[in-house]
């Protein structure tokens, strides 16, 4: 529900074992009566920082792209114009947001830990329902994994890429070469496996290209620090895929992603004898200091890209999802063509159940 005259929009907790009825209640009714629906159920409310409601003044002549970087404020991050920045109140979830619109190049020292684009070429493929109806044929309609511990969820999950040797048997017929493991299931359809791994790969290939950009500290010291563990170059940083249809999720935090304090120790000393360098330019002396700020901070983690498309055969159908990074008190409005890449270990986030409009019912 946002909340008018602000950029802020408001979320509603219903619980797990209410969320069957509220899916039915709010079925063939008007927007408003479902925020009613939701109040009258929400176990808890949340006004947080609607980044998408965001637009510059001159958003009509020139190309936005919605393009969104959210950094934590420190005194190696990013020193706002008071003048010309808006800071936003978040009492409910304790954050005091700032925003200000700059040219994209700007800041590009500087370690995000969010990142949003509407950019429909990096999905170089467009989803159809045919495709999605060959994805329900081949994994099931709860895709290859129907739960997980992290985080509860309703629709389809599947992770496909490459796992750990330790939880391999034998080479399956989905495997081929027994130097890559795959991800893998029983009720597998294997008429159409190739065209989920065809559909998969062109999708993360494009998509790797934001964090590799945007993350610098990763793309630019991992590789030289541990070669052996990044032969593949970009590769490595897109080691497995998660392939979502109808996807809702609760809160949680992947602390999973986290390299470990071995490694972070040891880029850690490799930085701090970098700051000693008499010939570094100003940009990457301010890199090393911001990576090493990040580390202190976090750790190193690696990033997670998401890329999304709606899919729908009739255009009028309007879809009101958020992404909601938590812990950072900044929501997104999913939209078609968006990319969002982020460092999912550093904060609590979650995917909100989405709401599918079409002449003003839901």
């Amino acid at each position: 529900s946002p909340v008018v005259g602000s950029n802020l929009q408001e979320f509603f907790g219903v619980s797990q074992s209410d969320y069957s009825s509220v899916v039915d209640k709010i079925d063939g009714i008007s927007v408003h009566e479902t925020i009613s629906v939701l109040k009258k159920y929400a176990k808890v409310t949340h006004q947080l920082c609607n980044a998408t409601s965001f637009l510059p003044n001159d958003h009509l002549q020139h190309p936005y792209h919605s393009y969104t970087r959210v950094f934590v404020a420190s005194d190696v991050s990013p020193q706002l114009s008071p003048d010309e920045m808006t800071t936003i109140n978040l009492p409910t979830v304790n954050r005091k947001v700032s925003f200000q619109f700059l040219p994209a190049r700007q800041l590009s020292d500087y370690i995000p830990l969010s990142v949003g684009l509407v950019d429909k070429s990096l999905h170089q493929i467009t989803v159809t329902n045919n495709i999605i109806q060959r994805f329900d044929q081949c994994l099931g309609k709860n895709g290859l994994f129907s739960n997980r511990s992290r985080s509860f969820h309703h629709g389809s999950l599947s992770f496909i890429g490459p796992r750990a040797l330790s939880t391999v048997a034998q080479p399956n017929p989905s495997e081929g070469d027994v130097t890559s493991f795959w991800y893998y299931r029983k009720h597998l359809n294997q008429v159409w496996w190739c065209l989920v791994l065809k559909v998969v790969n062109a999708l993360t290939s494009n998509l790797v290209s934001l964090p590799l950009k945007e993350f610098f500290h990763l793309t630019k010291l991992l590789p030289h620090l541990f070669p052996k563990s990044f032969m593949d170059g970009a590769r490595e940083f897109c080691r497995f895929a998660i392939l979502t249809i109808n996807f809702v999720n609760t809160i949680h935090c992947d602390e999973n992603d986290k390299y470990g304090k071995k490694i972070d120790g040891i880029v850690l000393a490799a930085l701090s004898l970098l700051l000693t360098c008499p010939c570094l330019s100003t940009s990457l002396l301010l890199q090393v200091k911001a990576t090493i700020h990040h580390i202190n901070t976090f750790g190193l983690t690696s990033p997670t890209t998401c890329g999304y498309q709606l899919v729908s055969d009739n255009k009028e159908v309007q879809v009101i999802q958020f992404f909601v990074a938590f812990g950072l008190g900044i929501s997104y409005r999913i939209v078609d063509g968006w990319t969002h890449t982020f460092l999912a270990g550093t904060h609590s986030h979650m995917t909100t159940a989405p709401l599918f409009v079409l002449d003003g019912k839901v």
